[in-house]
């Protein structure tokens, strides 16, 4: 006779699942995408302030400072926001060391004063 292996009958249980599964989304480290962000922006050559919004400052500016109306050309506001964006871009870079000399991260207002006080100083 040969033996037959007996097998215990185990009901099929009902696997519970929750009724709202929770995703898990991929994290990313801290700062990852900030340092993504200065990378991009580096890299490009397109102006970060928009220029609608830069032309009506430029107007206003204007007319607060005259009576009479001035008239801009877009090759004239082009250049103007250029230099602009230059200058804030630099002293940015200069309150982030600032920053950096006091041992902190973080740019406070105080910084960017520093360095104002200094520019001034170089005219």
């Amino acid at each position: 006779m040969a033996r037959t292996v007996q097998q215990v009958n185990k009901k099929k249980q009902k696997k519970l699942l929750p009724k709202f599964t929770k995703k898990t989304t991929k994290r990313t480290k801290p700062g990852v995408r900030s340092l993504r962000e200065i990378k991009f922006y580096q890299a490009s050559t397109n102006l970060l302030l928009r220029k609608r919004p830069f032309m009506r400052l430029v107007r206003e500016v204007t007319q607060k400072l005259s009576l009479q109306a001035h008239f801009w050309q877009l090759t004239a506001l082009e250049a103007l926001q250029e230099a602009a964006e230059t200058y804030l871009t630099h002293l940015f870079e200069h309150s982030n060391l600032a920053a950096i000399h006091a041992k902190r991260i973080t740019v406070f207002p105080k910084d960017v004063q520093f360095i104002l006080r200094i520019k001034e100083d170089d005219l």
